[in-house]
């Protein structure tokens, strides 16, 4: 039997348009199944040591992850790994995870530097002496009397306060500047679930053992969380003896809603089908066009 130019091209589009469904383009192919070797490795792998193997902290479980795969830590407003995928990863039961941190834009807000909003909406830490604002903020004032409110019309997210019959508008973020840094942060992402064990030595270790692919945010389901109160904004910051340290405001989802927000949500296994196939299609193409 013949196989024509027609038999090769036909199904080599129908593999091509399931990834290009699940991703933006096919580009990100190489990085994928890199990722996915690695993964493989590590689940056969199964208990790794912590990077601070004596002592907990919340980060280790994403910077034990990041070691294992050769990316160096950073603040980068873009993936985390080879540039084209995002890492998260989070001890098992956990209930948020961080999606992007975006200081608010100072054309529209009130209170324009971080130092000052902690300043004035902080509160008194008799422990470390220091003005604290270490908070979770949802569309209902929280007990420092901030909270969200999305406009839809003026296309403006804006933080306010409101507490003991006082109000003030604290700051705001265009919806343009949220939907750059949703997408520049996760074209896609790796979502990693770790269960933590103590070996016999007291030492930690983390068994990763659930991966899964995110593409494609969809920003109106951004606002939409924010709006039912399933992300919200955190403020960590703290300001002693007039010196600030600022670990970053940043939005937060609930890690079961990342159906909701993103258009594709793919288990691992499922993604290394697709490379596999793909990736054996175009071989038999290009030996056939060379045969010809």
């Amino acid at each position: 039997m013949m196989i024509t130019y027609r038999d090769t091209i036909q199904p080599l589009k129908k593999i091509q348009n399931s990834i290009l469904e699940t991703f933006e383009d096919v580009s990100s192919l190489n990085e994928i199944s890199k990722l996915r070797i690695e993964l493989n490795l590590l689940k056969s792998i199964g208990m790794v040591e912590s990077i601070s193997p004596n002592k907990r902290a919340p980060k280790d479980v994403g910077l034990t992850l990041e070691r294992i795969l050769g990316v160096k830590v950073n603040n980068l407003k873009t993936p985390d790994y080879m540039g084209k995928i995002e890492l998260k990863s989070l001890r098992e039961k956990s209930q948020k995870d961080s999606l992007f941190s975006k200081v608010p834009d100072k054309d529209i807000s009130k209170y324009k530097k971080a130092k000052d909003i902690i300043s004035k909406f902080g509160y008194w830490d008799e422990i470390n002496k220091r003005i604290a604002l270490y908070n979770n903020i949802i569309t209902k004032p929280n007990n420092q009397g901030l909270y969200l409110v999305a406009n839809n019309e003026k296309l403006i997210l804006s933080q306010n306060y409101a507490l003991n019959n006082q109000f003030d508008e604290v700051c705001a973020w265009h919806y343009s500047t949220l939907k750059k840094s949703l997408e520049t942060k996760h074209p896609t992402t790796l979502w990693a679930d770790a269960i933590e064990t103590t070996d016999v030595e007291g030492k930690i270790n983390f068994i990763y053992k659930k991966f899964e692919l995110t593409s494609k945010p969809l920003f109106s389901e951004f606002i939409s969380l924010i709006e039912r109160d399933l992300i919200n904004f955190d403020w960590k910051g703290h300001v002693k003896n007039g010196k600030e340290r600022n670990h970053g405001p940043r939005f937060r989802i609930g890690t079961k809603y990342n159906g909701l927000l993103f258009k594709t949500l793919t288990k691992v296994s499922y993604i290394a089908c697709l490379v596999i196939l793909c990736s054996t299609y175009i071989d038999f193409y290009f030996q056939l066009s060379f045969s010809k």
